[in-house]
């Protein structure tokens, strides 16, 4: 099936949309009222776009009556929000937060939820929440005939609960997804969790058939392996990689049932995905 977007009226595009591009992550949205309240609500139309410096996007529709909707108001007004990605346990309050309520009305209050001090940060972060992002307000753009509204927002601080974070052999941070346990938005009101679902590491180290990638040069650390032969320089783009073997590395609290299958060595294909990488 070929769509063209253009040919579909907007509110079938969008009911497309959030269809095709699935998973996306939940931004769980505190800001503050005008009278000091605590305005939450859900996003999933984010993400992060840059670490340096570190920026996220939250792209804000209307009200169904076409005013702004309250996210938009406080952050334009008074520049900053806490963005809280929400766990399995959370996430009948998360829908039940997306509800529109009269402008000053705190979702925080209405759903018995507890807020926290955030070392750092003015605002305070929900307390149940095992990520919390400190943000402030840096640019707001209008886009399309709706004037979608993009805001960008630097994220100053951030929490993480101690039972998420811990340290590898090097002493670098590590966050454990699995812990985190993050909704998921799919379409409508469907919303995924990480229950059930396969975790597993990229390949420790591969061999590359340099030839398959034309002679020009890579970086291969994006997808956790490290070249065997001639060093390169003045990467400019990505080339196909083909995978002549593989060592995995281990993984702890990943069942073996979730190891990555073993490439043999031998020629691949495009038919074969498990012993082939491309960009």
């Amino acid at each position: 099936m070929h769509i063209d977007l253009s040919e579909l009226p907007p509110d079938r595009a969008y009911h497309t949309l959030i269809q095709s591009v699935i998973p996306r992550p939940v931004a769980w949205v505190l800001s503050e009222n005008a009278d000091g309240g605590h305005n939450l609500a859900p996003f999933s139309f984010f993400n992060v776009i840059c670490a340096n410096p570190p920026l996220l996007i939250l792209s804000i529709g209307h009200k169904p009556d076409g005013s702004e909707k309250d996210t938009r108001v406080n952050l334009a007004e008074r520049g900053e929000c806490v963005v809280h990605i929400a766990h399995r346990e959370l996430a009948a309050q998360v829908t039940a937060s997306s509800a529109t309520l009269p402008a000053g009305e705190s979702e925080v209050e209405r759903l018995g939820l507890a807020v926290a001090p955030f070392a750092g940060f003015r605002l305070p972060r929900l307390a149940e929440c095992r990520v919390a992002l400190g943000c402030r307000f840096e640019e707001l753009r209008e886009i399309g005939a709706a004037k979608q509204g993009l805001i960008f927002a630097s994220i100053e601080q951030l929490y993480l609960d101690d039972a998420v974070a811990g340290r590898d052999d090097k002493g670098r941070l590590t966050i454990d997804a699995a812990a985190i346990d993050p909704v998921g938005r799919l379409v409508e009101d469907l919303r995924q969790d990480l229950a059930g679902l396969a975790v597993f590491r990229v390949p420790f180290r591969v061999e590359v058939d340099v030839a398959a990638c034309h002679g020009r040069p890579f970086a291969l650390r994006r997808l956790g392996v490290a070249p065997r032969g001639p060093r390169h320089r003045g990467l400019d783009s990505w080339w196909p990689v083909r995978v002549v073997a593989t060592s995995p590395r281990r993984a702890s609290n990943v069942p073996a049932s979730h190891e990555p299958p073993r490439v043999v060595r031998g020629p691949t294909t495009d038919e074969s995905p498990s012993a082939s990488r491309r960009c």
